[in-house]
């Protein structure tokens, strides 16, 4: 299609943007729209979309003494053209999260330096063709450094968790009894339709960047993905990470060129993709 080559062209071209401009209380989206070339050697269009709720200083006024629960919504849409990694992530995460108090003027505040994160989510995980839906129960832990490390490994994210639930098959979609898109989208998992879900997953984030000219926010930085996950069901080990290097151009707007070995859930492919992106955040 000459206006998808076009597109295409001009964003293998263009920088990775992210802008953002939200209200209190809002949940901010971060939508990605950029060209790759996948593993079959065939350029596609990525389009990512991730939306989750972050923290805020109202959130830390506790709902018990010494922790809070706190509720947030977390989508996750990866889709692309040709043979490009697709994922459908959606899910509600209820974070306990525990910490220490000190007095402030005489009132006990919370001490915003370490907290202890219990995730508990519910959700599900598909892709565009919608072959199979897993339905998805989720805990763990993740430790949250605010004030008690160096600036950089604030930028450190680590966690561990235990997965659980059930693989719904629904129709294939297929043309001439052919996946429609091979490689990228294939379900490369040993999880069987109809059978139970038992994983265990590690994760791990790290994004440090230098300041180059702190008047107009320019930085350059290194972003990296990383889960590993365990079948128990199936005794298998699969993967994902991803790697960026990013220009950043103000308040979280950046120019990204990006490596991804492996999509990760729901199919956990184990190709490989390059590319770069437009991303937008509001």
């Amino acid at each position: 299609m000459p206006t998808l080559l076009t597109l295409t062209c001009l964003l293998s071209a263009a920088p990775s943007v992210t802008a953002q401009g939200q209200s209190d209380g809002a949940v901010p989206v971060s939508l990605s729209i950029g060209a790759i070339r996948t593993e079959a050697d065939r350029p596609a269009i990525r389009i990512a979309v991730h939306a989750d709720k972050p923290i805020s200083a109202n959130d830390l006024q506790g709902n018990f003494r010494n922790g809070l629960i706190y509720l947030a919504p977390e989508i996750r849409i990866e889709t692309g053209e040709a043979d490009a990694f697709n994922a459908i992530i959606t899910k509600v995460t209820g974070s306990v999260l525990f910490f220490t108090t000190t007095e402030v003027g005489g009132i006990e505040t919370p001490n915003t330096r370490f907290f202890h994160a219990i995730p508990i989510s519910i959700g599900a995980e598909t892709e565009r063709r919608f072959e199979n839906i897993n339905v998805l129960a989720e805990t763990g832990y993740v430790p949250w450094f605010q004030g008690s490390v160096p600036g950089q490994l604030k930028k450190l994210r680590l966690g561990v968790f235990l997965q659980g639930g059930y693989k719904l098959p629904l129709e294939d979609i297929t043309e001439g009894g052919v996946p429609a898109e091979p490689s990228g989208s294939l379900d490369e998992s040993a999880e069987d339709p109809k059978t139970a879900l038992l994983r265990a997953k590690a994760s791990g984030r790290f994004s440090p960047e230098l300041i180059v000219w702190e008047a107009t926010g320019l930085a350059i930085g290194v972003r990296t993905d990383g889960d590993v996950w365990y079948d128990i069901a199936n005794a298998e080990f699969y993967s994902r990470f991803e790697g960026a290097f990013r220009i950043r151009f103000g308040k979280d707007r950046y120019v990204e060129f990006i490596y991804q070995k492996g999509s990760g859930a729901p199919n956990f492919n184990s190709g490989q993709q390059f590319g770069t992106a437009l991303t937008l955040t509001f």
